[in-house]
C-alpha cells in the first residue's frame, strides 16, 4: 500500500533525477574514455580523441550557498560541454586532463587561483599553447 510519505519520496526522487537529465542536456555531460571524451548534448553524442580538445577552461560561480567550480571542454567541432565539481565524472577528468593533454595546467595552481579568488575563469588547457 501506497503512503502518502511514499509517494512524495518517488516523486521526490523523480524530479531529482528529472532536473539532473535536464541540466546535463543544455551543459552537455562529458563521459571519459580511455581514447578520449563523449559529449552528451541535445540528444547528440559527440566523440573526441584527447587531440581533438581545443580548449578546457575553469569556472567559479557563485551560488547561493558558496561557490561551485566547473570544467567547460571545447572540441574541434564547436560542441562543448561542462563538468562541475559535484558531478560523478568530476575526479576522473582531472586525472585524465593531467594524464592526457600535455601543457595543461597542473590541478592545484588553477584550482588554488580559483579558490581564493584570484581570478574567476582560468583557462587551463589551449591546444597549441604551453603555460606560462
Amino acid at each position: 500500500m501506497l503512503t502518502p510519505r511514499t509517494v512524495i519520496d518517488r516523486i521526490n526522487t523523480w524530479t531529482k533525477k528529472r532536473r539532473r537529465e535536464l541540466r546535463d542536456e543544455r551543459r552537455g555531460r562529458i563521459a571519459i574514455l580511455r581514447s578520449g571524451i563523449e559529449i552528451h548534448k541535445l540528444q547528440t553524442v559527440s566523440d573526441a580523441k584527447w587531440a581533438d580538445i581545443e580548449q578546457i577552461t575553469a569556472t567559479k560561480v557563485d551560488v547561493f550557498m558558496g561557490d561551485v567550480i566547473s570544467l567547460t571542454v571545447l572540441i574541434k567541432s564547436g560542441v562543448s560541454g561542462q563538468v562541475s565539481e559535484h558531478d560523478p565524472e568530476w575526479y576522473d577528468l582531472i586525472e585524465a586532463i593531467s594524464e592526457h593533454l600535455p601543457g595543461s595546467l597542473p590541478y592545484a595552481n588553477w584550482a588554488l587561483n580559483l579558490v581564493a579568488e584570484n581570478a574567476k575563469t582560468i583557462t587551463i588547457y589551449q591546444r597549441g599553447e604551453l603555460p606560462d
